[in-house]
């Protein structure tokens, strides 16, 4: 492979993924279809305050959030098991023996 220092990461092809951009994520979908996705709030540039926005914004925001957070809690894989899970919460109550978060889940 010729090497061209000009090139971009993308075109020197080097195995790695592109990275995460609005452009190549593929959208969260639960039951209703696609989770809205939305762009940063706006910042007052002087005082780095949050701009208001509308309470209807502010409610579909909420709605997309909860709704994202639903189908995320629903990802699992082969080693997201109950016996995994009681390791966890016992070796976080063991650095903290003088307050278990957990004690009685394992």
């Amino acid at each position: 492979m010729f090497f061209d220092p000009k090139a971009s990461i993308d075109e020197k092809r080097f195995g790695m993924s592109r990275p995460d951009t609005l452009d190549n994520q593929s959208s969260l979908l639960d039951d209703e279809g696609p989770i809205p996705e939305f762009p940063a709030l706006a910042v007052d540039s002087s005082s780095g305050r949050i701009l208001p926005i509308s309470q209807e914004q502010r409610a579909a925001r909420r709605e997309a959030a909860i709704r994202a957070l639903r189908a995320i809690s629903e990802i699992t894989d082969e080693t997201d098991t109950d016996d995994r899970w009681e390791e966890i919460y016992r070796n976080i109550d063991e650095g903290r023996p003088h307050r278990k978060l957990f004690e009685g889940m394992y």
